[in-house]
């Protein structure tokens, strides 16, 4: 998956009255995978981070929602640092 699917993959990490759980994990983890290009998506995986399940039932899902969002806000951050570093 490149670039290109950036847009699509932010659709399925944006919060809409809900996340669908299983979805938001497999998008972070291919915008880990594309890196500094799926930067757009930022803002989307930062309120992952912050997801709290209304019910018990989803509370190990949903920690795995959030280990996927900050991993991938690590891939693309700090790809991002190591792509501007060597440019300069």
């Amino acid at each position: 998956m490149g670039p290109d699917a950036v847009p699509a993959l932010i659709e399925v990490v944006r919060y809409d009255d809900g996340y669908q759980l299983e979805g938001f994990i497999g998008a972070a983890r291919a915008l880990a995978e594309i890196g500094p290009d799926a930067a757009d998506a930022i803002p989307h995986l930062i309120r992952g981070l912050k997801f709290v399940p209304a019910r018990e039932e989803f509370a190990e899902t949903a920690a795995r929602l959030r280990a996927a969002a900050a991993h991938a806000l690590g891939e693309i951050c700090s790809d991002t640092t190591t792509s501007r570093s060597k440019a300069s």
